[in-house]
């Protein structure tokens, strides 16, 4: 895997999540088409319990602007993402300066 790839996939995809938290999860409807970018790409990278945890917000993310999902459940997924993301971050930093 390219390290710059994989690193700013990682930025690309916390900054999206970002905007999601900034412009409330009722309103995130329109992102969907972006989360489901950034699950391939993720699986692209061999990512995939990153992609998991986004089809998932993706799709709770719809349920909950119909009505189908409680906030906690869908801020549950939010977090777990950002976890995921924050994690492999920290241990593609720590490979890259074990590396040299």
């Amino acid at each position: 895997m390219d390290l710059k790839i994989a690193f700013d996939h990682i930025e690309q995809t916390r900054y999206l999540l970002h905007q999601i938290f900034e412009s409330g999860f009722d309103s995130a409807r329109n992102t969907c088409t972006a989360l489901r970018d950034s699950e391939k790409r993720a699986l692209e990278l061999g990512m995939s319990g990153g992609a998991k945890l986004l089809n998932c917000l993706s799709s709770r993310l719809v349920a909950f602007t119909a009505g189908h999902y409680a906030l906690n459940s869908v801020t549950a997924s939010y977090c777990d993402a950002i976890s995921y993301y924050n994690k492999v971050a920290d241990l593609l930093i720590i490979e890259t300066m074990s590396n040299k």
